[in-house]
């Protein structure tokens, strides 16, 4: 089988890679790409994952590649997890696996640009996740199934089937075990592994091929939607806002592949496109990359809100001899002996009321700010400047009268905000 030799050594050699990281079950295909790295001599290492699913089985498995990469003289990575007592907080197990699985991967490879992972996936992988994505209504990306490359993930055996992998392994003398979980019919993938797609490639002994030519056509279309939907990501992490128009010219596919690249569950478009009254919104799922919890509409924009502002404002002190020909609500200047305490810039609470200058009485902070008419994002960064008895100041809205400064103040203090 020189083919495989040949093509993974073509399909590998362009990253000039510093490792590669295989992804080792101890079955055939990983076993198999494992082999061939090395017969090329190209810089790999073992990375496996033991669920201690299967008892004793699932620890052979990983004394098995322990032997192989002492053979080969080549750094093995093992993680450990009980899943089965993982899972007893609730979940699926095969995505658990699938997030435990990568989770690894991603702490051996961080901040390593030239390190990748290969993955084992062969020509009847691509099938099966064609097939499976059809059935869940996953859009283009779901039907462009496993793409050769993205990022740091390879899989340079797409082009192999499984009897080309077990071909070579017979020829080469290669050992591998079998996981007798790939029979169970528990498992979604097994159903449409040992049941469905047999049947399928009786009627038609090209299926393979056929759904290899659809999911490259998919993947040249899936590119053309991330090329256009980057942009408009990128938008929304930089101002943390989306024109709605710009959210309605999308089409469906668009909309869900904004939403993976918010890395958002598909399930939220529906909700979203519906929404119509100022300040309704929906729940985000924040991650590192994505770091919001709320999407709200604000009208003509939608508002993507935080856990805390991307840029905190702080309080900058000058104290000053004399007030000001004309006054603002940029800035505020206090008589150093009326203000109570600490001076605090903080959010807004639920009761706030300030007493404004040039009034009688006093107003709620909610009123000033509802009749200021802020966006969502605008309110959410709002802070107010207290001391330990009242609220002094509404930044750009509202100045108190409590502890102003006049021309009579000995010791006159000048505050503003900094936007670090």
């Amino acid at each position: 089988m020189d083919e495989l030799l040949k093509h993974i050594k073509c399909n590998l050699t362009p990253f000039n890679p510093k490792r590669f990281l295989i992804a080792c079950s101890a079955g055939l295909d990983s076993t198999v790409l494992l082999h061939a790295c090395h017969e090329l001599e190209l810089p790999v290492e073992i990375a496996h994952v033991n669920y201690q699913l299967r008892g004793t089985d699932s620890d052979a498995d990983e004394l098995f590649l322990r032997n192989l990469a002492e053979t080969f003289s080549i750094p093995i990575h093992v993680k450990r997890i009980d899943l089965q007592k993982a899972l007893r907080k609730g979940g699926n197990l095969q995505e658990m696996a699938r997030k435990e699985r990568y989770s690894f991967f991603q702490s051996l490879t961080k901040d390593e640009p030239d390190t990748f992972v290969l993955l084992a996936h062969h020509k009847e992988d691509q099938t099966e996740t064609f097939f499976m994505n059809l059935g869940r209504n996953s859009g283009v990306m779901g039907l462009a199934g496993m793409p050769k490359s993205r990022g740091k993930y390879l899989r340079p055996l797409l082009s192999f089937s499984k009897n080309d992998l077990k071909l070579y392994a017979l020829e080469n003398q290669i050992p591998w075990r079998e996981d007798a979980s790939n029979e169970s019919l528990k498992y979604t993938r097994n159903e449409w592994r040992n049941i469905v797609l047999p049947d399928l490639r009786n009627e038609i002994p090209n299926l393979d091929d056929s759904v290899g030519i659809l999911t490259r056509a998919f993947q040249y279309k899936q590119q053309e939607l991330e090329r256009k939907i980057q942009s408009v990501a990128q938008e929304i992490s930089r101002t943390s806002t989306l024109a709605v128009a710009t959210f309605k010219s999308l089409d469906e596919y668009e909309q869900i592949e904004l939403c993976r690249q918010m890395e958002q569950p598909f399930g939220i478009l529906e909700t979203w496109r519906k929404l119509r009254h100022k300040g309704t919104g929906i729940d985000l799922h924040p991650s590192p990359q994505f770091p919001y919890h709320k999407l709200i509409f604000d009208g003509a924009i939608f508002s993507f809100i935080g856990s805390e502002p991307k840029v905190a404002p702080t309080i900058y002190k000058e104290v000053v001899k004399t007030l000001p020909k004309t006054f603002h609500k940029k800035e505020i200047y206090l008589d150093q002996q009326k203000i109570d305490g600490t001076l605090t810039l903080r959010k807004v609470t639920t009761g706030d009321r300030i007493h404004p200058i040039g009034m009688t009485g006093s107003r709620l902070v909610s009123d000033v700010i509802s009749d200021a008419k802020l966006t969502s994002i605008e309110k959410h960064q709002l802070r107010v400047l207290t001391d330990d008895s009242h609220v002094l100041w509404v930044p750009n809205l509202v100045v108190s009268r409590k502890a102003i400064a006049s021309k009579k103040s000995k010791e006159i203090l000048k505050i503003s905000l900094i936007v670090q």
